[in-house]
């Protein structure tokens, strides 16, 4: 009798992962977070500052206030376009202007991130569109925060000296707080991005972890795009024109709040705004959703002579026309950028090395 043949088996396959979802899904899910955080947000200030007398400030408010405040807002990012022109050709990365100014504004989409660091994602298209490498980009993201902190603060001052605030204690006390912490915080970024002792530290740390340590070459290229970007000699004209960028949300800010009723001078409702701003900052809240909002909600109440529905009404149009403005035009660029054909040939040259610029080859890495 034969002996039984073996049960036969069959190769057990390993179920197959699914796909991740493609980029416009993903990030149009964290824009959507972003304004459903938002809208928490304003609700909350809604309920707390009395919904029907804040639905009824806004039925008062004229309108055509706030297309001015959307064309203040565009103007404030068109003349940041130039510091973000200026960055881009400081480290040699060739595009043209028309598809550069579509990466910058698709940075906008998300704004609503700590420090607004999500607006990396423009070094993720300028490697789709000229292969730079995103470690070497990715410091433009940190230099442009850094000259907007520093042009915050800039306008902070002169709004103060130019209301004459001397004369209110309690507030002397919670700016100066809020502004030694920003200095602060400038000032170890700097130090940090700058340093070569600090780049060999990182770069020595990251080569002996297992998993990251093939990345060390890639903490060396931002390092070095750091030091090139904030260069004591390359500040001056990157936070000029923060100031004068952020001037014009000021001057937005100011129309509203007049609108409202509120008794204000430029000087005043620059303070308040930078100050605001700056307070949003230094917390590393997404967006500064909440302490942004709150602060000047406070600031309109208390120092500008509002109700509190009132406060909360010009706040939220503010918001909308200044934050939410640039998620919105921020949204529809990266859309466009995200859609655009991956097979199609870069609308730019090869990067050029500008002069002290990062090392070619940190420039067109794998990352």
């Amino acid at each position: 009798m034969p002996p039984p043949r073996p049960a036969l088996t069959l190769p057990v396959e390993t179920p197959r992962p699914p796909d991740p979802p493609p980029p416009t899904i993903r990030i149009g899910r964290k824009v959507l977070l972003s304004v459903a955080l938002g809208a928490a947000v304003y609700l909350a200030l809604c309920l707390y500052a009395d919904l029907p007398a804040v639905r009824r400030a806004l039925a008062d408010f004229p309108w055509i206030v706030f297309a001015g405040v959307l064309a203040l807002s565009f103007l404030n990012y068109s003349i940041r376009f130039l510091k973000w022109e200026r960055y881009r050709g400081t480290l040699g990365v060739s595009l043209s202007p028309a598809d550069s100014f579509r990466v910058y504004l698709s940075g906008f989409a998300l704004s609503v991130t700590p420090g607004k660091m999500g607006e990396v994602v423009k070094s993720v298209l300028l490697k789709r569109e000229t292969g730079a490498s995103i470690s070497a980009t990715a410091p433009i993201v940190v230099a442009e925060r850094f000259t907007d902190l520093l042009g915050y603060l800039l306008l902070m001052i002169l709004g103060y000296l130019g209301h004459g605030l001397l004369g209110a204690t309690a507030l002397d006390r919670g700016w100066l707080a809020v502004f030694a912490t920003a200095l602060v915080l400038l000032v170890v970024l700097l130090l940090l991005a700058t340093s070569e002792r600090a780049e060999s530290v990182a770069a020595a740390i990251v080569r002996r972890l297992p998993i990251v340590g093939p990345y060390a070459p890639k903490i060396e290229a931002a390092f070095a795009s750091s030091r090139i970007l904030l260069a004591p000699r390359r500040l001056l004209f990157p936070t000029g024109i923060s100031v004068l960028s952020w001037g014009c949300e000021c001057v937005g800010f100011h129309l509203v709040a007049r609108a409202f009723g509120a008794q204000t001078d430029l000087g005043l409702s620059t303070f308040a705004y930078a100050f605001a701003a700056i307070f949003g900052a230094i917390s590393m809240v997404p967006g500064g959703l909440g302490l942004t909002d709150g602060s000047l909600g406070y600031l309109l109440d208390h120092q500008m002579g509002l109700d509190r529905s009132a406060a909360a009404a010009a706040t939220m149009v503010i918001r909308t026309g200044t934050l939410w403005f640039a998620v919105g035009l921020g949204s529809l660029s990266l859309l466009l950028s995200l859609r655009r054909d991956r097979g199609a040939p870069p609308t730019s040259s090869a990067p050029l090395r500008a002069r002290g610029a990062a090392p070619e080859g940190s420039l067109r890495d794998s990352s």
